[in-house]
């Protein structure tokens, strides 16, 4: 063989890897999330809330309070927060066309997850399928409306589509479903636990709640002995459902955080190029990774850790980012209908989404009433006037709290981490004031 030859089969061989290597993403990290919040005051009802009355059916609640999903400061406060915890963007929990609980949730954080430079993909609940149309007529709409978007989450041209399979077709029907419909770019089909052959190219894990606490590693290591040709494991934080009338799946202890940090290392050590976290917010399942009263920031800052330590080793954000988007969903509810401070909001918004969360942090202390303490700051800059007293977030009195420079420190020192309300006594409206670990 002459040296032509042997060169021309080396640069076939590269092209050929480079064009493969296209076809797999960089390891990336996506979090389920829960699209169907609704509140009496937005949409008409508690839905996901108590239904009738605003009762938290959950051992755990939102650090922001119960909120709307059709809110779109609550979506810009999401999304946000997943940046700066270094998610690579959600898999969407999607009931279909018409299911009785609306697809408001779907297209406008999509399009705010595109502004923050985040993906989002479809974790399709099957089970109204043949209400709407067939399984036929919503893998068209996903195609018209989901697959060719820009950000939508693909292997190389190919769009990734999960499968919740709550009418447990055969391979052999799902076959048939998505040979129904012309795609420009075919799907991959993922379906859970199991890779249903031979329309599923593989499948993801999720949670086993009635294995409990003892088996929820065990059954994430035995999913990824599999061999399919696609596969994304699920890390998972906890599971304490609060179910009516008792009825439980399961429970999985949060071990004081060691759960997720467990289940975390196993995906991002399993070679796998995706990995899912279940859950953003099924609060009713107690999954959550979203700030709450409980938890604060803490998990996200596991994400923060193991993106620096497995996906990108030059990844910036703190912690201290963290409490940036829960300031200004705040500040915007304060200052509601006030055009100079809305404005003043979008900026440092737009700062966040930009990735310059220093900038943003400049922008909201210029009217902000933000009391910031840390270990290492310097003593945080506060109004000088006398007493106050401090709230925690379900609206609990806390204690009083002096408000001059000097007592500042010494006072915020006695609080543990976390988020709470101050309300001067001189009757001045509430403020925020975050206490960082």
């Amino acid at each position: 063989m002459n040296i032509a030859s042997i060169m021309k089969r080396a640069i076939v061989a590269q092209v050929l890897l480079f064009l493969l290597a296209a076809h797999v993403p960089a390891k990336s990290i996506f979090v389920h999330y829960m699209p169907w919040f609704q509140t009496q005051g937005r949409s008409g009802s508690w839905t996901h809330w108590g239904d009738t009355i605003p009762r938290q059916t959950s051992h755990f609640t939102p650090l922001i309070g119960l909120y709307d999903s059709r809110d779109p400061d609550v979506l810009e406060y999401q999304v946000l927060e997943m940046k700066y915890a270094g998610l690579d963007g959600l898999l969407m929990d999607w009931y279909g066309i018409n299911s009785g609980l609306p697809e408001y949730g779907t297209q406008p954080i999509f399009q705010i997850l595109a502004k923050a430079g985040l993906k989002y993909g479809i974790v399709w609940e099957d089970r109204y399928a043949n209400n709407q149309g067939g399984a036929g007529a919503v893998l068209q709409f996903m195609e018209n409306n989901f697959f060719k978007t820009s950000n939508y989450l693909k292997v190389g041209v190919r769009p990734v589509m999960l499968v919740w399979q709550v009418t447990y077709l055969t391979g052999a029907q799902w076959t048939t479903n998505m040979s129904s419909v012309t795609f420009q770019n075919k799907p991959i089909l993922i379906t859970r636990d199991n890779a249903l052959t031979p329309a599923a190219e593989g499948a993801y894990s999720w949670i086993n709640a009635p294995g409990g606490t003892t088996k929820a590693i065990a059954s994430l290591d035995g999913f990824l002995g599999n061999n399919w040709p696609y596969m994304i494991p699920t890390a998972f934080p906890r599971f304490v459902d609060d179910y009516p009338g008792g009825f439980s799946y399961g429970t999985i202890d949060d071990q004081n955080g060691q759960m997720f940090v467990n289940t975390m290392t196993d995906c991002m050590e399993s070679g796998m190029d995706i990995t899912q976290i279940a859950t953003w917010n099924d609060w009713q399942e107690g999954t959550i990774i979203e700030p709450s009263v409980e938890y604060q920031y803490r998990d996200l800052q596991v994400i923060q850790t193991m993106r620096k330590k497995y996906v990108d080793p030059a990844f910036a954000f703190t912690p201290a980012n963290l409490w940036l988007p829960d300031s200004i969903f705040r500040q915007r509810r304060h200052f509601k209908g006030n055009a100079t401070e809305t404005a003043r909001l979008d900026s440092a918004a737009n700062a966040m989404f930009q990735g310059n969360p220093a900038l943003a942090f400049n922008i909201l202390e210029k009217k902000s009433s933000i009391i910031r303490t840390a270990p290492a700051a310097k003593t945080p800059h506060v109004n000088s006037e006398s007493a106050a007293m401090v709230y925690d977030v379900r609206g609990r009195r806390l204690r009083s709290l002096d408000l001059s420079t000097s007592n500042a420190r010494r006072g915020n020192s006695e609080l543990k981490a976390g988020v709470y309300f101050v309300k001067r006594d001189a009757g001045s409206s509430s403020v925020l004031k975050c206490v960082l670990p």
